[in-house]
């Protein structure tokens, strides 16, 4: 340490030195500069948008929502009446009711105007065969509707059933992907690929929707085979 010292007389005395005080701020200092520099790639504009044109969504309407109504949005005016026009003439939708609104318009979709509510004997409920499907079940049912009296001289729609059953052609109910597909024989030990869109199990079975919608299980009779198209069929409600 750096000290001073006062000579008086025969005594010497020592001061401390002073201590520096440390700045509150460090300094500091920006520089900018500009430079030019030379990019060596390509800036190329695609006029490219995530969503599909006029002939995919003529395609997905037609052959695999087949809409029962449609109210058409987000469009043109031209191109939104071509679209309606498509879809009046299209002999494999049969749209029942198109609308085309403009701007602030509010148009009626309701499709279900004419509701009853009717009861079912204990013996239909019991003879029913119901299937799960997502978080409903469903079952066919084959009866007649009796409107009869109740204690209260109100009219009540009864379902009986008929005395003679027929049978009818089973319905599929359900639409799943075939990347579900994939994934549920995967759990069950079967090796499933896609290849070129089709999805082919144990290289012994392919498995292809068709563009009507259907799906199509094509292959040799084995074991496979009918292990695959049970649980194929299982994603299914059937009735």
């Amino acid at each position: 340490a750096v000290v001073s010292t006062q000579s008086t007389g025969d005594v010497e005395k020592t001061k401390p030195a002073p201590v520096p005080e440390l700045p509150t701020e460090i300094p500091t200092k920006c520089v900018t500069s500009r430079i030019k520099t030379q990019v060596n790639c390509k800036v190329k504009f695609i006029d490219f948008e995530g969503r599909s044109d006029g002939e995919s969504i003529k395609r997905i309407l037609a052959a695999v929502l087949k809409p029962r109504q449609m109210v058409i949005v987000h469009g043109t005016p031209d191109s939104s009446r071509h679209l309606a026009e498509f879809c009046r003439d299209s002999k494999d939708m049969g749209v029942s009711q198109i609308f085309v609104p403009g701007i602030g318009e509010t148009v009626d979709a309701t499709s279900e105007r004419h509701i009853y509510q009717v009861k079912l004997k204990d013996a239909l409920v019991t003879a029913a065969k119901f299937s799960k499907a997502n978080d409903a079940e469903l079952a066919w049912i084959d009866a007649v509707i009796d409107v009869q009296l109740n204690a209260d001289k109100e009219q009540v729609a009864m379902l009986e059933p008929l005395a003679k059953k027929t049978a009818h052609t089973p319905v599929f109910i359900n639409e799943p992907r075939l990347s579900d597909v994939r994934q549920v024989l995967i759990k069950n030990g079967i090796q499933a690929e896609f290849n070129g869109g089709v999805l082919v199990c144990n290289n012994k079975v392919a498995i292809r929707r068709h563009t009507t919608g259907t799906v199509h299980v094509e292959g040799t009779v084995c074991d496979d085979y009918y292990k695959i198209r049970s649980l194929l069929y299982g994603m299914y409600a059937i009735v």
